[in-house]
């Protein structure tokens, strides 16, 4: 008995066993952080940058320079206007800016990137942000979400642990704005805590020259159709006047319609002349927010990029007022955008100008090789007719995409149609942009884009936005055929036989 008594006393108790594991843990945490720490401290080592001057960039899609890519890219003109140098030190451009991503995964791989950053090199952040947190509510933090800041705010094993699990698991993420507004913040901080000097960025949309969205679940297509089809006849004709007056009357229309027939007597207003009336349809449109397949950066949102510039007393590019007073009677249409949020080459030009203009003011740097048109942007870029071409096919796969699940997809489909003739004008063998002319040549005559197994067969063969695969001929008939419901005929099928179609697609 005295033995077992003994033996029981030498037994670690759970109290202790607890204690040990949780002390291992700890302990593993620590070298874990320590590894971390080391890590980026190695890469801050090996990739000293020398007498350079940083241009950093971060945003989404507009700040890669989509759809044209990184040659048009707004860091990359800015740095061209100095003639490649500032303050006697080359310019190096850090490209931290990627498509399509908000600005919580943004301000985390910003925050990566300056880890392994030399604090003596001068420089300058470039954000751009806005659309891909376009429409969120203004939601109060939870006090989860605030522990989880403070947690994280001590430790980056912990918040790349928060990054990861975003990533992989999407009912996870916190999309607000006002964890929009507070990601920006903690860009803005980061920038300034590494000596660099942050520039915001109003954001810009197009307008008036794309419609709101119109979702097949808030409207049927033949209601919205009853509603829609005679204003719009009376508008090709060249009678907005009578537009107007018809959609005025049109009360007696569901509440999810009345935004998009707000747009149109936008349009007539402008046809009119009615200038101001117009935009201030046009932006209340916008800002009253809906489902849609693209995100337009809301007044709300420029407005906190404004207070927030003012707060931190660091530089703005205003770049919707840049816009408005390069467009036609402050009006922001497709003068300056090749679709919904992503601006053209001029639009691009003076993007850049902007950042430019803060830059030289900031560090008393004068705008040597300033662009003077477009095609001095294109020439000194070296974008060259292939490359024009590839942009405005991904435009046309943008509007393709955006006309999804659209109940009146009729001036998306039409932009979508644009943009692919323009590309197979400048590339008349380009496979790509003629199959893009017949997907909308389809979706113009069928229910394809409304239809859930026509948007299922679609988006299987991956062909909204980057269309990264091309149908066959077999495939391309396939689909035809179904939603014309008879043969496409041997016409079709030796126009696309005519065409070398790439493996991987274009």
């Amino acid at each position: 008995m005295d033995c077992d008594r003994m033996a029981a006393g030498m037994r670690p108790t759970r109290g202790k066993r607890r204690a040990v594991v949780l002390g291992i843990l700890f302990l593993l945490a620590l070298a874990a952080e320590g590894l971390d720490c080391g890590y980026w401290a190695g890469r801050r080592f090996f990739e000293r940058g020398g007498e350079a001057f940083e241009i950093y960039a971060v945003g989404e899609s507009t700040a890669v320079g989509e759809p044209y890519g990184e040659k048009l890219a707004p860091a990359a003109l800015a740095a061209e206007q100095f003639g490649g140098s500032i303050g006697g030190r080359r310019i190096r451009v850090v490209m931290v800016a990627e498509r399509g991503q908000s600005i919580y995964p943004q301000s985390v791989a910003f925050e990566r990137r300056l880890k392994s950053r030399d604090k003596r090199i001068p420089g300058v952040v470039l954000i751009y942000s806005g659309h891909n947190d376009a429409g969120r509510p203004y939601v109060p933090p939870s006090r989860f979400v605030r522990l989880l800041r403070a947690a994280t705010v001590r430790s980056a094993l912990l918040r790349d642990s928060q990054y990861l699990a975003e990533k992989w698991f999407p009912f996870l993420r916190l999309r607000t704005m006002e964890s929009w507004e507070y990601d920006l913040r903690r860009i803005v901080e980061m920038s300034l805590q590494a000596d660099l000097t942050p520039i915001l960025a109003t954001a810009v949309s197009n307008v008036s020259g794309i419609d709101p969205g119109l979702s097949i679940n808030e409207v049927d297509f033949e209601e919205a159709r009853a509603a829609l089809d005679r204003g719009g006849a009376l508008e090709s004709r060249g009678r907005p006047s009578e537009a107007l007056r018809y959609y005025a009357a049109a009360s007696e229309v569901p509440p999810s319609l009345r935004r998009y027939i707000k747009y149109r007597m936008a349009r007539c207003r402008e046809a009119l002349g009615q200038y101001a009336a117009a935009k201030r349809f046009y932006r209340e449109v916008l800002d009253a927010g809906g489902p849609d397949n693209f995100g337009r950066a809301s007044s709300e949102q420029n407005e906190r990029l404004r207070a927030l510039a003012a707060e931190y007393r660091i530089p703005l590019a205003d770049v919707e007022h840049v816009f408005e007073a390069h467009s036609p009677h402050d009006i922001l249409g497709d003068a300056l955008f090749l679709d919904g949020h992503h601006p053209n080459i001029e639009g691009y030009r003076l993007l850049a100008g902007a950042y430019a203009a803060e830059m030289s003011k900031t560090f008393r740097e004068p705008i040597r090789r300033a662009f003077a048109s477009e095609s001095d942007c294109l020439l000194r870029a070296s974008f060259n007719r292939q490359d024009m071409a590839a942009a405005l096919r991904k435009s046309g796969r943008w509007f393709f995409g955006a006309a999804a699940r659209h109940t009146y997809p009729h001036q998306r489909l039409a932009l979508a149609r644009e943009r692919f003739t323009a590309a197979l004008g400048l590339e008349p063998g380009d496979y790509s942009a003629w199959l893009g002319l017949q997907l909308v040549a389809l979706a113009e005559r069928s229910a394809v884009l409304r239809d859930p197994e026509g948007l299922a067969w679609l988006g299987r063969h991956q062909l909204f936005y980057g269309m990264r695969k091309l149908l066959s001929c077999d495939q391309l008939l396939e689909i035809v055929e179904k939603y014309d419901g008879a043969s496409a005929g041997e016409a079709l099928r030796r126009r696309c036989s005519s065409f070398r179609t790439p493996a991987g697609g274009r």
